[in-house]
């Protein structure tokens, strides 16, 4: 199992998929923000915090699985640009940390 954060992947422009699920990565999702060229995102099963702004420019995806991820938080409305994504899995805490 993997830990630590995404920090490795901060700029990585031109990435398109990224599959990290079932390991033991922390931290938040902000190493993302540059990487316009995600299709795909599968994140699952991990323990990130924050919420979903990083991904705002994201718009190219296809395909995000969040789910379960129980630190993060906040809504979906960051990615509202993201009009080829179907649907989103996710399991987003309200920011205010109500259960």
């Amino acid at each position: 199992q993997l830990t630590g954060g995404l920090e490795p992947l901060r700029g990585c422009t031109g990435l398109q998929t990224l599959k990290l699920g079932c390991n033991l990565l922390t931290g938040g999702l902000e190493p993302l923000q540059d990487c316009t060229a995600l299709r795909s995102l599968s994140l699952q099963n991990n323990q990130f915090t924050g919420g979903l702004e990083p991904l705002r420019r994201c718009t190219a995806l296809q395909s995000l699985n969040l789910f379960p991820n129980h630190r993060l938080t906040g809504g979906l409305e960051p990615l509202r640009g993201c009009t080829a994504l179907p649907v989103a899995r996710a399991t987003l805490q309200p920011a205010d940390g109500w259960p």
